[in-house]
Parts: C-alpha cells; structure tokens; sequence
C-alpha cells in the first residue's frame, strides 16, 4: 500500500517562477495528465513540495477544441 505523504502545493503564474522552482526544487520528478497538464514533486529546503504552471490559455484553447470535436 502506498504510503501518503502532505506536499506544499505551488501553483506558478509566470514562466519565471516556474524557472526559478524548477532551478531550487531537489529530487525532481515530472507528471502529465493528458496533453495539457505537468507537475512537478520534489523537495524545497527539505520540505516535499508539489508545483505546476497556471497556463489559462492553453487548457481553455485544448478544452474548446475538444468541444469543437464533439459537436
């Protein structure tokens, strides 16, 4: 049984943020959910943490698509 474990959750807004996680954050491992969404975990001054890009526009371009598809 996989053990659970309490992350800090950062969502980043610009591009720089996510720069300056991604050059701090130790022990980095990357995850996808579908075409539109990554996150990243690892640790952040020995704390897990867990942090992401806020990209708006691209989960609204990808979800109006599919939407254009189904109709």
């Amino acid at each position: 049984m996989a053990s659970t474990v309490s992350r800090l959750g950062i969502l980043a807004a610009m591009p720089q943020e996510v720069a300056k996680l991604k050059a701090n954050v130790a022990e980095q491992e990357v995850h996808k959910r579908g075409e539109v969404f990554e996150f990243i975990t690892g640790t952040l001054a020995g704390r897990p943490v867990v942090f992401g890009a806020a990209n708006v526009r691209r989960a609204r371009t990808h979800l109006s698509h599919h939407a254009r598809e189904k109709s």
